[in-house]
């Protein structure tokens, strides 16, 4: 067991993605460096093995709602992947790749789970990589832009006729939005506009597509499904 303990840490350590991994009670099981330095960053917590997520959290409301959903997924069904703020908070806009994974014991015991968060900051993003990003990506919330929600459902119209693949599409548009904004300012909306982009993204399956299309509408692909499903 020490031995084992002694490589998951030297893995941990030597990446450079942010790694966590929780017990099914929401317990820190193993963590590192790169995870630490984020989460302390964004929330002004030091994260350590032991530690309850909603106790890290509790300064927090919206965030630690919003991962106690994600865990909860995490903890009962197959891997998924996610792009979303670690934060939701004004100052905080690097959007990362977070993927989770179950962890299962030899004897099929479900020990918790794993999540891996890859950095996705335009700014680091260099030469056609930052170019295509930009043209993909909305630059707020990290969803997917007008531009590659119409590529995509070019793209799922086609194979509906083709192959008889069902799709729906989910048009949002949110109430009150220009209240808000006279009664908040941008950065109030901002913030607001990222929560419900990173709560939306965390109930969609990991093959539908989520976007922003407009200041305050978004739209959804959702692959697979019919009508009476969706």
């Amino acid at each position: 067991a020490q031995v084992w303990k002694y490589r998951t840490e030297s893995v941990l350590a030597a990446s450079n993605d942010r790694i966590v991994i929780m017990n099914p009670e929401l317990e820190i099981v193993a963590v590192n460096q790169a995870y630490n330095d984020a989460f302390q960053a964004a929330f002004g917590v030091m994260p350590n093995v032991g530690d309850q997520l909603t106790d890290l959290l509790a300064d927090y409301p919206g965030e630690r709602r919003l991962y106690a959903r994600l865990w909860e997924r995490a903890m009962s069904q197959e891997g998924f992947c996610i792009e979303m703020p670690l934060a939701q908070s004004e100052e905080q806009q690097t959007v990362y790749e977070i993927q989770f994974n179950r962890i299962f014991s030899p004897g099929g015991e479900l020990l918790g789970a794993a999540q891996v968060a890859r950095d996705k900051r335009v700014s680091q993003l260099d030469g056609e990589d930052h170019v295509h990003y930009l043209n993909r990506h909305d630059p707020l919330t990290g969803l997917l832009n007008r531009r590659e929600i119409l590529q995509r459902l070019h793209r799922a119209l086609s194979l509906q006729r083709e192959a008889g693949t069902p799709h729906a599409l989910v048009h949002l548009d949110l109430d009150g939005f220009s209240t808000l904004n006279a009664r908040f300012g941008s950065g109030g909306c901002d913030r607001y506009l990222r929560e419900i982009s990173s709560m939306m993204s965390g109930r969609l399956r990991q093959r539908d597509a989520l976007a922003r299309v407009a200041s305050d509408q978004f739209v959804i692909i959702l692959d697979n499904c019919g009508t009476e499903e969706a």
